[in-house]
């Protein structure tokens, strides 16, 4: 099976994901950095529990990242990973139980102690401000960010 190069990043940056690393930052150097937590950008470096990367990856993640970025490279967003455990409440959703017929939603939380229901909305269209009968939410097995569509 061959593979583009931008494929390659993609799989390498999820193997990166699956260890746990979240950010990639340059220094001004031009060495790179993986970060398990959101790093800080100092004087020269970024601050952060950080750990170096093999020159070979350096090379193919560079044209991704330089030091004047202001944020550091988010790989969770570049692969389209969405961590619903830090989705704000009242974030607009699309929800489905299929994965092709979807509903508006409005988020509430992600309960991860379900296994087919992790995603749980506001039912009926409501929100944290118009849910007055403190309902529990409805889960849903497939959610996506509105933003995205």
């Amino acid at each position: 099976m061959n593979m583009t190069d931008e494929q390659g990043v993609k799989w390498m940056l999820s193997k990166v994901y699956e260890s746990g690393y979240r950010y990639l930052a340059m220094d001004d150097g031009g060495d790179i950095f993986l970060y398990k937590n959101k790093p800080v950008k100092g004087q020269c470096a970024w601050t952060g529990d950080h750990r170096c990367i093999p020159v070979w990856f350096s090379k193919v993640i560079s044209p991704l990242i330089s030091w004047e970025d202001e944020e550091p490279f988010d790989i969770g967003k570049y692969l389209g990973i969405v961590d619903w455990a830090n989705v704000p409440v009242d974030t607009k959703v699309f929800v489905s139980d299929d994965g092709r017929n979807w509903e508006r939603r409005y988020f509430k939380h992600y309960d991860n102690g379900n296994i087919r229901r992790r995603h749980v909305c506001f039912a009926d269209g409501r929100t944290s401000w118009s849910n007055k009968d403190n309902h529990e939410g409805i889960g849903w097995e497939y959610c996506k960010l509105a933003e995205d569509e």
